[in-house]
């Protein structure tokens, strides 16, 4: 497809990011009058699950590996969950991205190589519905 982007994760895999992912986000999350019915409510807290350091031979500093992070979240009806960052930012990146802003958290290596580029892509979008 035109709209994929190849995005290598922290891990070495790649896949497919596609710009239709953030359109059908903030189509699905409204009526067709346009007004929110999300049962996503809110990102209430976060966690690190586990940062190792390790050295790599021959080179006198250290690199961080963060394993993963997890996201508590508040549903509409009330009940809230831990949530794995890679499975939110699939079904909510646009609330995953703002949060991270919001929380001065996007810098992070989990957050840094896509809040920029899932927000570059709704500012598209919301343009492109504005002509």
């Amino acid at each position: 497809m035109a709209n994929d982007n190849i995005v290598e994760f922290p891990d070495g895999c790649e896949s497919p990011y596609m710009a239709n992912l953030i359109v059908e986000n903030m189509i699905t999350q409204c009526d067709a009058n346009g007004n929110q019915c999300l049962l996503f409510k809110a990102i209430i807290d976060l966690y690190e699950i586990e940062t190792q350091v390790t050295e790599r031979r021959g080179e006198d500093h250290q690199q961080d590996k963060t394993r993963g992070w997890t996201l508590a979240v508040e549903w509409k009806d009330g009940s809230t969950s831990w949530e794995r960052l890679r499975d939110l930012k699939e079904s909510f990146p646009i609330e995953v991205a703002d949060y991270a802003i919001a929380n001065n958290i996007h810098e992070e290596s989990a957050f840094s190589w896509w809040v920029k580029n899932v927000l570059r892509r709704r500012k598209k979008v919301i343009a492109s519905s504005e002509h």
